[in-house]
């Protein structure tokens, strides 16, 4: 039999024994997806498609005075302004905020999807934000890729361990369009941080003067270069 690992780029036919390929488990979990439940959307008239209730930036619905937030609503890039998967907590609640203060009367509006999200494998932090190449490729969106590497704490400690972080840029006008990082270490500050950015059509110009707070035993700080035309 064969060890289990990771299979990339590779699908599942069937599960069963007699396969050339078997992996000893446990347990198997489907992570198929998910379609937004618009039953109630749907008998009321309220204008939806296949990806969930349509809403303005006010998260106002098609019908008077009816606001929808989180997994049921239609979500659209902060980036592009076109259709993005948006099915995340850290989603949800804002938007929810920003649809309960316009139904008491207010006027917040919200910007879009950016998609800030981290996990940790064992003792291995991901986290990312905004497009990824594969979306930015499909759009023709033309970038510029950088790749850096830091320490979780100041390298000349014990202790310390290697992250690495990997930042996408608009070629036209180098606006910050996707941040994504990999270390042992919790990254979700650091993934927050570049998602305001990226919500903010931060430049590159305008992350080298970002301000930090530094001390050994913390992050430590970034250290970066004048690039091209930038600077």
């Amino acid at each position: 039999m064969e060890s289990a690992g990771y299979y990339t780029n590779s699908k599942i036919a069937e599960f069963t024994g007699e396969d050339a390929k078997e992996i000893p488990a446990d347990a198997v979990i489907l992570a198929i997806g998910a379609k937004p439940a618009i039953e109630l959307a749907l008998e009321a008239g309220t204008k939806t498609d296949e990806r969930g209730i349509e809403v303005d930036n006010y998260m106002k619905t098609s019908e008077e005075d009816v606001y929808a937030a989180g997994d049921v609503i239609n979500a659209v890039s902060a980036i592009t302004g076109d259709y993005f998967p948006g099915r995340l907590g850290g989603n949800a609640v804002v938007q929810a905020n920003v649809a309960a203060i316009n139904a008491i009367g207010g006027n917040r509006i919200y910007p879009g999807v950016v998609n800030p999200s981290a996990t940790k494998v064992f003792e291995l932090s991901f986290g990312m934000a905004g497009l990824a190449e594969k979306y930015l490729k499909g759009r023709g969106i033309r970038y510029l890729i950088s790749h850096g590497e830091t320490t979780s704490i100041y390298s000349m400690l014990p202790g310390s361990k290697l992250v690495k972080s990997k930042l996408i840029f608009k070629e036209d006008d180098l606006t910050l369009i996707r941040a994504q990082a990999v270390g042992d270490t919790n990254l979700a500050g650091h993934v927050d941080e570049m998602a305001e950015a990226i919500l903010k059509k931060s430049t590159l110009c305008d992350i080298l003067s970002f301000h930090y707070s530094t001390h050994p035993e913390l992050p430590p700080p970034a250290q970066s270069q004048c690039m091209g035309k930038c600077c």
